[in-house]
């Protein structure tokens, strides 16, 4: 694992820069720009483990980044501040956002369809409410750019990642994968992978479904699964997910470049604060 992370690294900073905007804080994808990606003809199979790699990043980052909010929210007397306001957002499995979900037979016999077994999938939380004093120290006053910039969450965001624009990078990055990806969900080569499931219900189980299903028995679940796991279908679906992070990785550059700055810049903070 450890030459794979190296590998994906080393990847990543092959690329020349340009930037990449979006919301501050927001790791999710709902708003994804359209992007109308193309399957590459050259597929990298190691692209979900290159995209997991900078995706999901070390604990250490988040405890460097959620002390240096916290230092400058204490130079102003705050404390008790909701901890999600604290922390950098959850890493996003692209694999958990796509239909059909993955679904194993282990699974299947344990849970049926409800995904009880993966601590990826992005969870909907309220967002707190904060006080207003609060609010101002972590974002500023709503006035200007200078005001934000000057608040704890930028402040933080640049002492940790080296820039608010790094900072902005390395976060939005899945949102920016999931633009090409979801378009998996029109690619023509799904067809036949699951004209071939749907052929395996019938002949097993004499039931007609056109594709893999999200919902149902438990039993319905088993069969589901069986003849997933009967044509590959997660294997030949990886697959096609692969074609468009390929794609993903030939097109963006710049922001692969940025992620990969922000993390180091990132980890060089972290290894250094514990040498302290």
């Amino acid at each position: 694992m450890k030459s794979l992370k190296c590998a994906a690294l080393g990847f990543l900073l092959l690329f020349s820069a340009c930037t990449a905007g979006g919301n501050v804080e927001s790791r999710t994808v709902e708003s994804a720009a359209p992007i109308n990606a193309s399957p590459a003809v050259q597929i990298d199979h190691q692209a979900m483990e290159k995209y997991l790699y900078a995706a999901d990043y070390p604990e250490s980052i988040s405890q460097v980044y959620t002390r240096e909010i916290q230092t400058c929210l204490s130079s102003q007397g705050i404390s008790n501040t909701p901890e999600s306001e604290l922390k950098l957002p959850e890493y996003i499995s692209l694999r958990d956002l796509l239909k059909p979900k993955p679904l194993s037979i282990e699974q299947a016999r344990n849970y049926g369809y409800i995904d009880k077994t993966s601590s990826n999938l992005k969870k909907e939380q309220e967002t707190p409410i904060l006080d207003e004093k609060v609010k101002i120290a972590l974002y500023g006053d709503g006035s200007s750019k200078e005001s934000y910039d000057s608040a704890c969450v930028a402040r933080s965001a640049a002492n940790v990642f080296g820039s608010i624009e790094l900072h902005d990078s390395f976060v939005n990055f899945p949102k920016r994968a999931y633009s090409y990806v979801k378009e998996v969900a029109n690619d023509k080569s799904l067809d036949e992978l699951n004209s071939l499931w749907s052929q395996c219900m019938k002949d097993k189980y004499g039931l007609e479904y056109e594709y893999p299903q999200n919902a149902g028995s438990q039993e319905l679940a088993i069969q589901d699964a069986s003849c997933r796991e009967n044509v590959m279908y997660e294997e030949k679906y990886t697959a096609v997910i692969n074609s468009y992070l390929t794609t993903f990785f030939e097109k963006e550059q710049g922001l692969l470049e940025n992620v990969a700055q922000a993390r180091k810049n990132a980890e060089n903070k972290a290894n250094n604060l514990q040498r302290k």
